[in-house]
């Protein structure tokens, strides 16, 4: 894409970030008489990513609530439930993000998707969202945010996959890369990539 400024290009997009997903609860239904239980409790794991723009890079860090699956006997489908992730932009990034435009006050713009990677699966990437989310965050121009932004991606808490496990062993779940496709207040494409990225495992066989 064509940018539309030379002014702050790199720090206005990679807040685009913020767009990442909400809190909700998990759904929990009773077992039959005599069924064999396993208790699975939600995990919070925090990744780092690293956004490289046009013109710097940025790094936020993402934080991702995942229900790790319950172990298969032999090789099958397998998917993440309850996957839900929190990104907050600080004020300090906000009055800069205004600051390298002007001190203007605007609002961002993106659509926003990411993928799960797995690892002795069939398909090893798949997407969280089907179709990417538009979301909009608000800047106030500099030096007036005083609050921190938070976003999510997705809008509501779900279920990611499936996988179909390729051979028996532990297959690891990993954050791959958020992809920001940025129409307001500039047009840019980022992709964001995770450092520490493992998310939960599953055993299989």
């Amino acid at each position: 894409m064509k940018l539309s400024s030379k002014f702050g290009r790199g720090r206005v997009t990679a807040l685009a970030l913020a767009g990442a997903a909400g809190l909700a609860g998990l759904a929990v239904a009773l077992p039959p008489a005599g069924a064999v239980t396993s208790t699975v409790t939600p995990k919070a794991v925090s990744v780092a990513y690293t956004c490289k723009t046009s013109t710097g890079t940025l790094k936020p860090t993402v934080s991702f609530v995942v229900t790790a699956p319950k172990p298969l006997s032999k090789p099958g489908s397998v998917s993440l439930t309850g996957f839900e992730g929190t990104v907050t932009i600080s004020a300090l990034q906000l009055n800069a993000a205004s600051k390298a435009l002007g001190n203007a006050a605007f609002t961002i713009v993106a659509k926003t998707n990411m993928v799960v990677n797995a690892t002795d699966a069939k398909t090893a990437a798949v997407k969280v969202l089907k179709t990417p989310e538009t979301f909009s965050i608000p800047v106030k121009a500099n030096p007036t945010n005083t609050k921190a932004f938070t976003g999510h991606l997705p809008s509501k808490a779900g279920t990611v996959g499936p996988w179909t496990a390729s051979k028996a062993g532990t297959m690891t779940f990993s954050a791959g890369s958020i992809t920001l496709d940025v129409t307001s207040p500039l047009s840019e494409t980022v992709t964001c990539t995770a450092a520490t990225n493992k998310l939960t495992t599953v055993k299989v066989g």
